[in-house]
């Protein structure tokens, strides 16, 4: 599989669902994304997901993630989940791979108990051919 024919998405998630999602073909260390995460205080939600796959919807090459920037009032984790279904909006360019099942990897922020307010992360999603630095910007209420 040539690199030119993976996309990689990238999924900045709210409690309610997909809040962006981003799509490319070779991106660069200059990509930069940021989203805007609610969570109620003391709960997981997911700030990012990374996931890589060609046209054909099989998975492409290994992808990773790591922090940048941890968070002031919280802790981030990550975990691989295998067999996860895609799910992409109707608009995507790649909305036809939805509900086939690949690897993603998740991040996972939960805030320090009974703090509200502010907070955010920086991760950094890295694979074949490409860097994306993705900030959220979390909104902890009660």
């Amino acid at each position: 599989m040539k690199l030119s024919k993976v996309v990689v998405c990238f999924l900045t998630l709210a409690t309610t669902g997909c809040a962006t999602t981003y799509e490319g073909r070779g991106l660069t260390d200059a990509s930069k994304v940021s989203g805007n995460v609610t969570v109620k205080s003391g709960r997981m939600t997911y700030v990012d997901q990374l996931l890589s796959y060609d046209e054909a919807c099989r998975e492409g090459g290994p992808v990773s993630m790591k922090v940048i920037k941890l968070p002031k009032n919280g802790k981030i984790g990550f975990s691989t989940v295998r067999n996860q279904p895609v799910t992409l909006p109707r608009s995507a360019k790649f909305y036809h791979c939805n509900n086939k099942k690949l690897m993603h990897i998740n991040a996972v922020y939960m805030s320090k108990p009974g703090f509200v307010g502010n907070d955010s992360v920086t991760i950094r999603n890295l694979g074949v051919g490409f860097t994306q630095d993705v900030t959220a910007h979390i909104t902890v209420t009660k």
